[in-house]
């Protein structure tokens, strides 16, 4: 029979040491395009709720319903040759906007496109940078290159105007909405710093990093802080420069790079892209030349996050590592290098295992999503479900073995369901208070065996409880 899951915790769960030792890695496409080029991205978009769902552009949009395994072409009716940026309508998946000389809008998930760049008129340049309003997504920012402003729509791209009153002319790198104060969103710009409007782009100030190259947005959506990255010349009043956080609306910055590259005393790292996981908030830096560091504590510390990702690129070695953009969602990254994408967490051939998480930590739910790999389909298998407290409540570990929990031994893991292996949604917890268990993770994982979940990295931490 088809594994039908439904878990519902009053203890959340973590990796025991037998799974802990088979970690998982980063997973590059390898792809060769149409002409004999190797597949990369500039900027990236990840489906909600389906990680497995996936854009990337470059010099075209790519797209991918199965997590990276493949991509396939998806930009009939764009004309222009280089797509600098990407956004999805958080709330129709099918609707999805690509910057190009201009914006496109695919309204049947990138099937095809049309170009809607009404208003832009003698401004018309590349769009680098584009945002999406979650309250009102008929409303769309766009942001221009070489000093030709800000513009927004309220009408899904039929008509534009110009919305940048205040701000100084500069090449606009990313926009970023507070996910908190839908009509608060900031503009990041590659020469004059960091600039924020409180009335939907109506009027713009200076909100700090006032020097060059902020290349990189992210607001947290638990917390609205702010965080902030670009090229080596980005640097605070004390000559540094890197990541920088406010939790001030960015009327007050400090620098936070403990762990990232230095030189000369310096921070000294080019960052080109930033993405907050909202299931388990850490932070992920995508950087040109060292690949991604991950922060899990708000970006007090910084550790190198590569393992899997060659540092040489053995079909066009210009840098495995010269990163352009990431994006996450419920513990599945993806990255894009020049000539390369690569995932995380979308291991085993295939297989997706996230979660998506709602409401607060006094009534939480928590959806998790498994995708078995295409080999595994219709196969006889495993489902497992593990629980280890935080060391500040004791760090036991439990399974569950379908009836009710177990504290784990060491020896066999205890098998929460077996049957026939398909692709299922489970409700993980529904309106449950673990407000008391801040710090715990959840994992899901599946296999063939145990020795198979583990060798083939099919597994991954859903949410983890912050």
């Amino acid at each position: 029979m088809n594994i039908k899951l439904r878990v519902f915790l009053t203890v959340l769960m973590c990796l025991p040491a037998a799974v802990q030792a088979a970690t998982n890695a980063w997973t590059a496409s390898n792809q060769a395009t149409e002409n004999g080029g190797v597949l990369g991205a500039a900027a990236l978009a990840i489906q909600p709720g389906v990680p497995t769902t996936a854009y990337a552009s470059g010099y075209r949009v790519w797209k991918t319903t199965n997590g990276g395994v493949s991509w396939q072409a998806s930009d009939t009716g764009i004309t222009n040759s280089t797509i600098e940026a990407l956004v999805i309508d958080p709330t129709n998946p099918n609707v999805v906007y690509a910057g190009s000389y201009g914006v496109f809008k695919s309204t049947n998930g990138g099937a095809s496109w049309a170009e809607v760049s009404n208003g832009f008129g003698y401004y018309m340049n590349f769009v680098t940078a584009l945002a999406v309003d979650p309250v009102t997504p008929s409303t769309v920012y766009a942001g221009l290159n070489a000093g030709y402003g800000l513009w927004k729509t309220t009408d899904g791209g039929a008509n534009w105007t110009k919305s940048d009153t205040g701000m100084v002319a500069a090449a606009i790198k990313a926009i970023a909405i507070d996910p908190q104060a839908h009509a608060t969103l900031y503009a990041a710009t590659e020469l004059n710093g960091l600039w924020k409007s409180t009335d939907g782009g109506a009027n713009w100030v200076a909100a700090g990093l006032a020097s060059e190259g902020v290349y990189a947005l992210a607001i947290d959506p638990a917390t609205s802080t702010l965080y902030a990255a670009g090229r080596p010349s980005l640097r605070a009043t004390d000559g540094t420069y890197g990541v920088f956080k406010s939790v001030d609306g960015g009327a007050s910055w400090t620098a936070v790079n403990n762990g990232l590259p230095s030189a000369n005393g310096k921070t000294n790292v080019d960052g080109r892209g930033l993405a907050i996981d909202s299931s388990s908030g850490a932070i992920y830096l995508a950087t040109y030349g060292t690949g991604v560091y991950r922060s899990t504590d708000g970006g007090a510390s910084w550790a190198a996050f590569n393992e899997g990702m060659p540092a040489e690129n053995p079909v066009y070695p210009t840098g495995a590592r010269n990163l352009k953009a990431v994006a996450v969602a419920n513990g599945v990254i993806y990255a894009g290098a020049d000539n390369n994408i690569y995932n995380y967490g979308l291991s085993g051939g295939g297989a997706t295992i996230s979660g998506s998480a709602s409401g607060s930590n006094n009534s939480l739910s928590l959806l998790a999503t498994i995708s078995v790999a295409s080999g595994d389909a219709g196969q006889f298998g495993y489902v497992y479900v593990a629980a280890q407290l935080p060391s500040t409540l004791g760090g036991g570990w439990y399974f569950h073995n379908g009836v009710h929990w177990l504290a784990w031994d060491g020896g066999p893991l205890p098998i929460y369901a077996s049957g026939t292996l398909a692709d299922t949604s489970l409700q993980v917890l529904s309106g449950l208070d673990v407000s008391g268990i801040v710090g715990t993770a959840i994992i899901v994982g599946y296999g063939r065996s145990e020795s198979d979940m583990v060798s083939g990295q099919k597994y991954a931490v859903i949410y983890t409880i912050h």
